[in-house]
């Protein structure tokens, strides 16, 4: 008669240091704080924060390691993070980005649906070759749409925002659909 094998009891310490919640909080300071600290040092920032700016960029680290792991909780974080950043957006002048942050809360309860639940996720997938030219055609079509009336509202940096603003529906879009190309969209929304 053999013995089933047993998992080693974990402390409770352990399991706290691997839960995914309390590691999406620490990434989220500290990654905030480190980029706040180099834009003061920089010069990039001089004034004080703008506080919504600031929680919306803490929030959305935590939310990115949350997407890593594939958890659902995710989403939560994004609506309070789009909610903020609308706020600063607006702020700014910045009415494509501000409009996009608005959009986004409506998106993410599409995406909190499409992912599904933490144990009966989607699978990641690879971008399917046929839809290209859809996305090319409706990431044209939007940007066209978002720098006109940028421009027409007197927005602030229409042709940069209006990129901001189509790219990031983009990524959203193939995020909430599990394809892997999302992760280069997003790539390409931070570096504008």
């Amino acid at each position: 008669m053999t013995t089933p094998y047993l998992p080693a009891p974990t402390s409770g310490l352990t399991r706290l240091l691997k839960n995914d919640f309390l590691i999406a909080a620490v990434i989220a300071v500290v990654l905030s704080g480190l980029t706040f600290a180099l834009s003061y040092s920089v010069g990039w920032l001089t004034d004080a924060p703008n506080w919504f700016e600031v929680a919306g960029a803490t929030i959305n680290y935590g939310a990115t390691y949350l997407s890593i792991k594939q958890r659902r909780f995710t989403y939560a974080l994004g609506f309070a993070a789009s909610a903020a950043f609308a706020i600063a957006y607006f702020q700014y002048g910045l009415l494509a980005s501000g409009i996009l942050s608005a959009y986004l809360v409506g998106q993410l309860i599409y995406g909190y649906f499409r992912w599904g639940p933490d144990a009966k996720s989607r699978p990641v997938h690879k971008l399917q070759m046929k839809w290209i030219p859809a996305y090319i055609l409706a990431t044209a079509l939007t940007y066209a749409g978002a720098y006109f009336i940028s421009t027409a509202f007197g927005g602030q940096f229409a042709f940069w925002d209006a990129a901001i603003l189509v790219l990031t529906i983009a990524a959203q879009f193939l995020l909430d659909n599990k394809v892997l190309f999302a992760w280069f969209v997003w790539g390409a929304v931070n570096v504008i």
